[in-house]
């Protein structure tokens, strides 16, 4: 169960759980990643969307440049807090803290809540820089922000900018 918002052609469905659909016919075979070039991985908060990023990255590593854009500003594991940061995936990184930080975009808050514009311009910055940079596939670890009329705006934004596959 869950609250959909829709905008601008887009639906979002923001569940107090969120499950990962794997494709196993996909390129990366047993990684479960999909063929998309872009994944926004979204849920509520301590549900382990960093964890699910972590393992996709370390897996995809070896077989393609991977970026990892956390933009989960309040709980940041590459970069500070207040900023969107950009790791690229190594296969030996167990965590999203284990990649250094390759670059860094100013949101100034720490909390979409609080900076909803300026986190989804960081946000579609980093994609835009990880893809300048040759990034065949980029991971979005975004903050557990779901709740509410405020975050289903922000969603839709980002999800709408961002344009994931």
């Amino acid at each position: 169960s869950g609250e959909t918002s829709r905008g601008a052609g887009t639906s979002i469905t923001c569940a107090t759980k969120w499950v990962v659909a794997a494709r196993m016919t996909s390129p990366m075979g047993a990684s479960g990643m999909s063929a998309s070039y872009l994944t926004l991985l979204i849920g509520a908060t301590d549900r382990g969307k960093s964890t699910v990023a972590a393992r996709w990255a370390r897996e995809a590593a070896g077989a393609e440049r991977v970026a990892v854009v956390d933009a989960d500003t309040g709980q940041s594991e590459i970069g500070s807090p207040g900023t969107v940061g950009v790791g690229w995936a190594r296969a030996d990184a167990a965590r999203l803290s284990d990649l250094p930080c390759a670059a860094a975009f100013f949101v100034g808050a720490l909390s979409p809540a609080a900076a909803a514009l300026e986190h989804v311009a960081a946000t579609a910055a980093a994609a835009r820089w990880a893809r300048g940079r040759g990034a065949a596939r980029i991971l979005v670890d975004t903050p557990g922000y779901v709740a509410g009329p405020g975050a289903r705006r922000w969603l839709c934004a980002l999800a709408q900018t961002l344009a994931p596959d």
